[in-house]
């Protein structure tokens, strides 16, 4: 902006805001001043003079008052002003309206056909509105100017994505605080005079529609938009408004569309359709009967609608004449040969399901799925019933979370879960997030309940709640077992079901009935399972072990947390750098040098696709040549650089992230660990640390949180790796010490680095919960409702570990200082919130105005930071990531003809159908979880996700979908068009070929995309699902050129 703010002193004590402002102004300009605080001395006297703190718009403003001051001639009455600079300003980052529409009308419709609207007028009721759409957010813009004389008014239509974001005009702020508006002067409204609200206008008519439409009789609306907008559409036609009538079956979650009562259409495929219309694919009014009846599968076959509604949401713009599309649709789908019996789904893998989902905002609902994911305990029990399980979570309209501060304590939130809330995990409430029960004859919640367990000696709300959700878990099922450490022998057969191989974990995190927590393997025992009386939770009689987790190899990072915490504790700026520049050297060699990629992927592997990589890395393939091994090495680096720039996450190759575990033998002395762990994750080697460590546990804002402990070889222990072990001994348990840890499966910082061990330790921080309350009654469900909507009311965890980022950067003593263990303190508080029901109180002077650079915080106030985060931000910001697209001429160049075998014209038809049938699957994966690249999301290094998903929660489900398709594209290769006799090796190896021929070469670039409204690359990761075929005939044909070489 540009802006300055200066105090000015002398003021009458008399004076009010608006006659300072006049005063001023009569120097710097009328309207430069954009606020004004007017204050009184602390001690008055008859003497005493008021001072004003004064903000304007430009620095030349606020320099002729100070300059008017220097030469004596700002004068109130006889008292010459002294002007001082400010310490800060009174709005951080003031925001001026780039233009107005005077006289203009706003409604909100739906596009039912090319250049026309049904709108619905706002109602005011005499209350000021403002409605804040998100730039982003913006589908596309159009002036419609109809001939003059038919029409002298304009019509501004913006289509938007996302619903805007509704406040109201705080109208009762003048009598709530009298002295307001006696002190305080603003030229434009501020952000703090408006308060969020939900949809206020009749038949909630700005959920239910995607379109804004300005009707503006001021003929200078087209010189605004050039002006401020680069990208809109003009139209010299007819355009009309007019009254219509609401599309949604109901007014209260809008919208939602639902089939006539004589025409049967499925959930699942009205569940696709109010996705549709929610994105604004669909215009809600044009759903007619004869739409539905193409929808409904007894005129149509179900998996042709699933496959065509798929195709649509490819669309660009919204479809306006649903009907002759999808009969045009089904005509291309019934000329499909082989795929015709294929379903539109990704088959899931065992241990996954297909889940749908929900999010409400505070206008609007939004239907997603569905999507596979992990199953639970629960949803396997009851899988006749998948259907009516139905996630909820409660975002803001810009799929962030919503705020605590944008909530009324009068939330209805609790209203929308009434008689269908089933469980919350404590997970998935920090994203307001909820499962849900539609019960019917036969199966209600209460009989889920009761199937689940006994609650009733729980007699905490907050408990119960999460009593509740253990169940509801992410796992593998494994085994029956009764309730008579974990075997050697038992342990293998819960590695095999849960698809390890090679080895047994030594460590579970299990649920079994109403128990949770971890097991360890101990080869001398004789029972299959035992558990400590400490991890039961409530009764069940489930005896079916479910596990959630397991140790294993796990590459060790830093992060900025835990960077800040040993910079406090005396570990140099240097060493951070050095670590840094280390990281980045192997990432930019790993693009180049075939060994140096190798080495890093078996340090930090790619998941997935790692065995991919190091098979065409070992066939001689280069990383800068092949494409599809170039693209996943250079977006594996392009997210690594990524992580270091927003969360300065540097690998450190001497530390692993290990699982904790409690010593059984009792052999560890307090101050004392075990710790034995794998060279890398495919090298089963393993070596025993010895000395100091340094352990800790995300997240960890106290400096007690870094322990430095000592490493000790224990024979009795030998049998256990990639877990780190804790002694029994000792004043209080370290893994407590470690941020409050409780032994259930947390991941550990585990260091044997010597240059980030600490050169001093801080006592570790009190991490007793606070005393819940108990009750006198069983807890009753609408308790747990009420709980969860007062979380979403009061939570505070990312307030407070935000502050702690600024305040750690800001004071000498770092996170030592006073605001930061207070801040460590409540943030410990936030953490039980979910468990005790006490939230954490932020007090004033620990709300922060402005933020350190590095954190990125585009729509606040920052400020230069110089500690070592900065310096690691600054640095890694030169390195940019190189991402090279599969082009035409890419193909030209590296389409390999060693691949290409006799026989495998045979089976071009058939791959060329596979591969549109792959390329279906995977485009609508991309397309739904918003990613732009192949190979993000076949590695998993997600760079951008859409904005209604977050990497955490979605990055596994993601991992597990295309798992799921690689092997179901396997089938595909191994069943189709084999006869009774099978097929041999060689025809194998020319399907195989076939596979890549109608990937890579040039001929197919692009072919795959036409007809369909679709805005993808060329797809290229087809062929390598049967890696292992191709990877063989490229070995052959090297070994062939040695022997003539030879």
């Amino acid at each position: 902006m540009g802006g300055r703010t200066i105090q000015v002193s002398g003021f009458a004590l008399t004076d009010s805001p608006e006659f300072v402002k006049d005063f001023l102004e009569r120097i710097s300009g009328p309207g430069t001043i954009l606020a004004l605080n007017l204050r009184p001395p602390k001690n008055i006297s008859a003497a005493s003079k008021a001072f004003a703190i004064v903000q304007f718009e430009t620095q030349e403003s606020a320099s002729l008052v100070e300059n008017a001051a220097q030469r004596k001639e700002l004068r109130r009455g006889s008292f010459f002003l002294k002007v001082r600079p400010a310490e800060r300003d009174i709005i951080p980052r003031p925001r001026v309206p780039m233009f107005c529409l005077e006289d203009a009308d706003l409604h909100f419709g739906c596009l039912v056909k090319e250049n026309e609207t049904i709108g619905f007028y706002l109602s005011y009721n005499y209350k000021n509105y403002k409605l804040e759409i998100s730039y982003d957010s913006r589908w596309e813009m159009q002036l419609h100017r109809p001939p003059a004389h038919r029409s002298r008014t304009k019509f501004l239509l913006i289509q938007v994505q996302t619903v805007p974001k509704i406040y109201e005009s705080s109208s009762d702020l003048m009598s709530e605080d009298p002295s307001f508006s006696s002190l305080n002067y603003f030229r434009d409204d501020t952000d703090d005079q408006w308060n969020r609200t939900i949809d206020f206008t009749p038949s909630a008519s700005i959920g239910n529609r995607l379109f804004c439409v300005w009707s503006c009789r001021n003929c200078a609306i087209s010189q605004t938009l050039v002006s401020n907008f680069f990208y809109y559409k003009e139209y010299n036609l007819d355009f009309e408004c007019q009254n219509g009538r609401s599309y949604s079956c109901g007014t209260g979650i809008v919208p939602i569309v639902k089939s006539p009562n004589n025409i049967d259409v499925p959930f699942e495929i009205l569940f696709q359709i109010n996705h549709l219309v929610q994105l604004g694919t669909l215009s809600g009014p044009t759903l007619d009967n004869n739409f539905f009846c193409l929808v409904s599968p007894k005129f149509v076959p179900a998996d042709h609608i699933k496959r065509a509604l798929f195709n649509m949401s490819d669309l660009k713009s919204a479809c306006l004449n649903p009907t002759d599309w999808l009969s045009a649709e089904y005509s291309k789908i019934c000329k499909l040969l082989y795929t015709l019996q294929i379903s539109p789904h990704i088959s899931p893998d065992d241990g996954l399901v297909y889940v749908h989902r929900v999010q409400v905002t505070p206008a609007k609902v939004y239907f997603y799925g569905p999507e596979i994911n992990f199953s639970n305990r629960v949803v396997r029990h009851f899988s006749a019933d998948i259907d009516n399980f139905l996630p909820v979570s409660f975002v803001d309209e810009d799929f962030e979370k919503l705020h605590s501060a944008d909530l009324s304590s009068h939330s209805s939130s609790r209203t929308v879960a009434r008689r269908t809330s089933l469980y919350y995990r404590v997970l998935q409430l920090q994203d307001n997030s909820t499962r849900m029960f539609a019960s019917h004859q036969g199966l209600t919640v209460s009989d889920i309940r009761k199937w689940m367990g006994d609650f009733r000696n729980i007699r905490n709300v907050a408990k119960c709640a999460a009593r509740l959700g253990q169940s509801f878990s992410s796992s593998t099922e494994t085994l029956k077992v009764y309730k008579y450490e974990i075997s050697a022998d038992f342990a293998m057969e819960v590695a095999m079901k849960c698809k390890l191989k090679c080895f047994a974990p030594s460590v579970f995190q299990i649920r079994y009935g109403g128990y949770k927590g971890i097991v360890a393997v101990d080869p001398r025992s004789n029972w299959k399972l035992s558990l400590r009386k400490s991890m039961l939770k409530f009764q069940s009689e489930n005896i079916t072990l479910d596990v959630l987790a397991c140790s294993k190899y796990q590459p060790c990072f830093l992060n900025r947390q835990l960077i800040t915490l040993l910079s406090t504790l005396g570990v140099g700026d240097s060493v951070f750098e050095l670590k840094q520049e280390e990281a980045v050297r192997q990432l930019n060699s790993m693009v180049t040098e075939p060994q140096a990629a190798i080495k890093a992927i078996k340090l930090i592997p790619m998941g997935e696709v790692t065995n991919v990589v190091k098979e065409l890395l070992l066939c001689d393939y280069k990383p800068d040549h092949e494409p599809y091994l170039s693209m996943l090495l250079q977006t594996f680096r392009a997210s690594k650089l990524l992580e270091l720039k927003a969360k300065s996450r540097i690998f450190i190759p001497q530390g692993r992230a290990m699982m904790g575990c409690l010593d059984e033998t009792r052999m560890l002395k307090y101050s004392q660990v075990f710790i034995q762990a794998s060279y890398c994750a495919d090298d089963h080697r393993k070596f025993i640390v010895t000395g100091k460590v340094a352990v800790a546990r995300n997240p960890c804002l106290h400096p007690g949180d870094v322990r430095v402990l000592h490493a000790v070889d224990v024979p009795d222990l030998h049998h256990m790796f990639d877990c780190v072990f804790f002694p029994q001994q000792g004043p209080r348990p370290h893994s407590n010490e470690c941020s409050g840890s409780d032994l259930d499966g947390e991941i550990y910082f585990v260091s044997w680095d010597q240059s980030l061990i600490p050169i001093r330790m801080v006592a570790p921080m009190d991490y007793t919960p606070a005393p819940t309350d108990t009750l006198d009654h069983d807890v009753k469900i609408e308790e747990v409702e009420e709980y969860f909507t007062n979380y979403i009311v009061n939570e505070s965890l990312g307030i407070i570990a935000n502050a702690h980022v600024v305040f750690a950067d800001k004071e000498y003593l770092r996170a030592e200082s006073a605001p930061c263990i207070q801040l460590a303190k409540l943030f410990s508080v936030a953490v039980d919130f979910p468990k005790t029901g006490l939230p954490a109180q932020i007090s004033h002077e620990l709300h922060v105005r402005e933020y350190p650079d590095f954190m990125e915080k585009l729509d606040k106030a920052t400020y230069v930071s110089n500690c070592v985060i900065r310096k690691l931000y600054r640095e890694i910001k030169k390195h940019t990531p190189h991402i090279k697209y599969f082009t035409r001429n890419v193909a030209r160049r590296s389409y390999d003809s060693d691949l290409i075998i006799d026989g495998y014209e045979d089976y071009i038809t058939e791959a060329t159908e596979f591969k549109q049938e792959y390329d279906f699957k995977l485009g609508n994966l991309m397309d739904h979880y918003g990613i732009k690249s192949e190979a993000e999301i076949i590695s998993g290094c997600i760079l951008k996700m859409a904005r209604n998903l977050t990497k955490s929660s979605d990055a596994d489900a993601i991992r597990m979908a295309v798992r799921s398709l690689r092997k179901e594209a396997m089938l595909w290769f191994s069943e189709v068009g084999m006869d009774e006799n099978g097929i041999g090796q060689d025809d194998l190896d020319a399907k195989a070929s076939a596979w890549y021929h109608v990937t890579y070469h040039p001929d197919y670039w692009g072919c795959y995309n036409k007809g369909y409204h679709r805005d993808r690359p060329h797809l290229i990761s087809f062929p390598w699902c049967v890696y292992d075929r191709l990877v063989c005939i490229k070995q052959r044909r090297n070994l062939k050129r040695k022997m003539v070489l030879k």
